[in-house]
């Protein structure tokens, strides 16, 4: 009996509210997203700047507002900007730019999360250029 199954995992990992000496995880299992083609997403881009952009956490409040501020004006998301106007990151992912020559990534506050990564590492490896600026 095959036991393997694709799924999207959700890890969480949360100081303990009783023990400070302990965490607490949460995991959420669903099925995988499937890899099909959407139309490009519609965001309203808003000026908020995320508290300790460069580290997840779980302060949300933020985001979440913005996105269903966006949402309930009828667009799919919100894009921050930051209080100079530099593009920094989603509600819940980054964003990169093709240039003509390189992919460009916002230097703006933002969480270099996983997905980032996996992609810059795979983008350097097929050769394509990227920046920050």
């Amino acid at each position: 009996m095959n036991t393997e199954v694709d799924a999207s995992v959700r890890v969480t990992v949360l100081p303990s509210p009783t023990d400070k000496t302990r965490t607490d995880v949460m995991m959420a299992v669903s099925d995988p997203v499937r890899d099909t083609g959407r139309p490009p997403l519609r965001v309203r881009t808003v000026q908020y700047e995320r508290d300790l952009p460069r580290l997840k956490h779980m302060a949300t409040l933020g985001l979440t507002f913005h996105c269903l501020e966006a949402r309930n004006a009828g667009f799919d998301d919100v894009l921050f900007a930051g209080r100079d106007g530099s593009l920094s990151e989603g509600s819940a992912w980054n964003i990169a730019f093709w240039d003509g020559t390189q992919i460009v990534w916002p230097d703006g506050p933002h969480l270099a999360g996983i997905t980032m990564k996996l992609l810059r590492d795979g983008l350097r490896e097929l050769g394509v250029p990227d920046t920050s600026r």
